[in-house]
């Protein structure tokens, strides 16, 4: 159990630090290669397929992501900042 809650514990850390859609890649290419043992292929196709989701979602909902500190010095595109 607390093996996955350091896997969410590490997305806030990095949510934090460089912004949500970019923690959100990393954390699901990390998760999906390290936890869940999938090949680089599938690796790639589900972890852009979820980042992708979410950004459509929130393009509909007009919502934006949470930024970290790395928007605090540069200034990037939606939805990354």
């Amino acid at each position: 159990m607390w093996r996955t809650l350091a896997w969410f514990a590490a997305l806030l850390i990095l949510s934090a630090l460089a912004g949500f859609v970019l923690a959100l890649s990393v954390f699901m290419v990390a998760f999906f290669r390290v936890r869940a043992g999938l090949r680089w292929r599938d690796t790639l196709v589900l972890s852009s397929g979820g980042v992708g989701f979410i950004c459509l979602m929130a393009g509909l909902l007009n919502r934006d992501f949470p930024p970290g500190l790395l928007q605090a010095f540069v200034r990037l595109p939606w939805p990354l900042h």
